[in-house]
């Protein structure tokens, strides 16, 4: 899993396939949080349902 250490400035969508909790969901939220040029959000896409269950 690509969480820690991790680094891609240009990602515009991440999927959420399985369940995150704490660290690891804040820590994949923020991955496509982050400016990039012309890009100032992103999107999350949430087929696990992870993020009403884990905030």
């Amino acid at each position: 899993m690509l969480l820690t250490g991790f680094d891609a400035p240009r990602l515009k969508r991440l999927y959420f396939g399985r369940k995150l909790k704490d660290h690891n969901l804040l820590q994949a939220i923020t991955r496509v949080n982050r400016p990039y040029k012309e890009m100032r959000y992103g999107f999350l896409i949430d087929f696990a349902d992870a993020v009403s269950d884990g905030c």
